[in-house]
């Protein structure tokens, strides 16, 4: 996976399962060869998603569009931080009940929006990462977390928001890119990011 290649084929059916069945093959070998943790349906999502952003742009001779290797990639790490994905039942009852749903339902997108941001997920890391702690991973994430949640929460400025859930918000957007560090640094390791 050392060089990253666009290829050009032309269609020969109008039928769309036989139209692209290359290309939604293509898409699920390079998702394996990234060698991730990924959910089930990532290769149709991803195939998708650069359907409707990517390969139309292809039928345009439009020279200014412009798609940089972290367009093409990023939707990976969108997907794999979605913030419904969130499986650990003990950081969710950190919260009073209901709060966590709640802003995964108003905030959903929000924190997505943010979690898109390269800036955002590299500054998250770094500090995880120097952040001093003599816990196991579980414990240093949550020790993380809470000691350092303030220093992130300009990065969600949403109108009227209440201050507990400004926190859980800014809690659970910084939850959700440490537990995906892993598939995080796979993927940008896998296409040289």
């Amino acid at each position: 996976m050392s060089k990253f290649i666009v290829q050009t084929f032309p269609f020969e059916t109008d039928d769309e399962t036989e139209r692209y069945k290359f290309v939604m093959q293509k898409v699920n070998d390079f998702i394996g060869a990234l060698n991730g943790n990924f959910t089930y349906g990532l290769g149709k999502w991803l195939f998708d998603v650069w359907n409707e952003n990517v390969f139309i742009n292809g039928t345009k001779k439009d020279s200014s569009i412009q798609l940089t290797k972290e367009d093409i990639i990023w939707p990976i790490l969108v997907h794999e931080t979605d913030i419904s994905r969130c499986d650990d039942d003990e950081f969710i009852e950190e919260f009073d009940v209901g709060v966590y749903d709640e802003v995964a339902r108003l905030y959903g997108n929000t924190i997505n929006s943010c979690c898109e941001r390269v800036e955002f997920f590299t500054r998250v890391l770094y500090d995880y990462a120097q952040f001093p702690c003599n816990k196991k991973t579980k414990g240093k994430c949550r020790e993380f977390i809470n000691a350092t949640w303030e220093n992130y929460q300009e990065n969600f400025s949403v109108v009227g928001i209440e201050k507990e859930t400004k926190e859980a918000l800014t809690k659970i957007a910084l939850y959700n890119v440490i537990h995906r560090r892993i598939t995080i640094d796979k993927v940008k390791q896998g296409v040289n990011l």
